[in-house]
């Protein structure tokens, strides 16, 4: 086992994880053919919110993007060129409201998140209000944003953008958006009264709103893509 290899399973000892390569789930270590690489873990141990934070603090080959999903570390994949530029058009619309009014913060790709002692994700684009987390500091966020948005890439399944959008919800975050590019279209998930998930979806020529995170906040959906 390699020397990071080493380190990860003092932290961990005896869950069992299998990684291949420069891709693998942690890049902890590979050798010369890039063959299935592994590190012995506790099974009946998953990474906290905490350890995930020193393990993602770790330098060269543990610079990649990654989240922490109901204990698991996964990989996180690059941004297309086109959800780059809608996100980041998203921000600087939402910035544009939030700033004068001094509310809150406007993240991107890089905000990470802590939802749980098992869940720590990157939302796209988030807001953040100053009544929840008046002040930044160091490290991760230790909260779930207001808004949370998604950008949805040609790579990410179904569930998978299920799953996430029922971690924010379950978390606390008021609003969700998820954004489809290809179709130019935004869902927009919230939960009502009863916990009970609503779904409604804006096409290219409605309009968004930010319900009760962001009350006088409205954006064209067809502004926040790219010609």
């Amino acid at each position: 086992m390699c020397a990071i290899g080493s380190v990860i399973s003092k932290i961990l000892p005896k869950r069992k994880l299998f990684m291949s390569g420069d891709y693998s789930a942690w890049n902890l270590c590979y050798n010369d053919r890039r063959q299935e690489s592994m590190v012995y873990m506790n099974e009946e141990r998953l990474v906290t919110a905490r350890e995930f934070w020193e393990i993602v603090q770790q330098p060269s080959k543990l610079k990649h993007r990654r989240e922490l999903i109901r204990g698991v570390v996964v990989d996180v994949s690059p941004s297309s060129q086109l959800n780059t530029v809608t996100a980041g058009r998203i921000a600087y619309f939402l910035n544009q409201h939030v700033i004068p009014l001094g509310i809150g913060y406007i993240t991107t790709a890089d905000g990470m998140f802590r939802l749980s002692n098992l869940n720590v994700r990157l939302a796209d684009v988030a807001y953040i209000s100053k009544a929840r987390h008046p002040h930044l500091t160091t490290g991760a966020f230790p909260i779930a944003p207001d808004l949370a948005v998604e950008i949805v890439s040609e790579n990410d399944s179904a569930s998978e953008v299920r799953n996430k959008v029922r971690i924010y919800l379950e978390s606390s975050t008021t609003l969700v958006w998820v954004v489809y590019p290809d179709v130019q279209s935004v869902d927009v998930h919230r939960l009502d009264e009863h916990g009970n998930t609503l779904v409604q979806t804006v096409t290219s020529d409605g309009i968004l709103d930010g319900g009760k995170v962001l009350p006088d906040f409205k954006l064209p959906v067809k502004d926040i893509f790219p010609d």
